[in-house]
């Protein structure tokens, strides 16, 4: 498991790692969705303040997951992303990962 402080940005998944959700954002359509009609992506997402002992960071968050999960959930991540997007550095599972 690696802590989120020595995580580094990467192309592949390989992060795996666990923390603590502090806060999680409301729930919106995925950009990639938002009026397009036929596109079987998950529609939904959200962002969520995670941190374990070492450090905190936004994880995005997919699909039926943003109903589940919720503020104080400890959640394992199993090769995930670390990522540039939107101007952000976010944590993801990415279609690799399981959380």
């Amino acid at each position: 498991m690696q802590s989120l402080k020595d995580i580094v940005l990467a192309a592949a998944n390989n992060i795996n790692t666990k923390f603590i959700i502090l806060d999680k954002g409301r729930i919106t359509l995925s950009q990639k969705t938002k009026g397009r009609i036929g596109v079987e992506e998950q529609p939904k997402i959200c962002l969520a303040l995670v941190a374990d002992e070492t450090a905190a960071i936004q994880v995005q968050i997919w699909g039926d997951e943003c109903d589940v999960f919720e503020s104080g959930y400890i959640i394992g991540l199993k090769n995930g992303i670390f990522s540039y997007l939107n101007k952000k550095h976010e944590l993801r599972a990415g279609w690799r990962g399981k959380a």
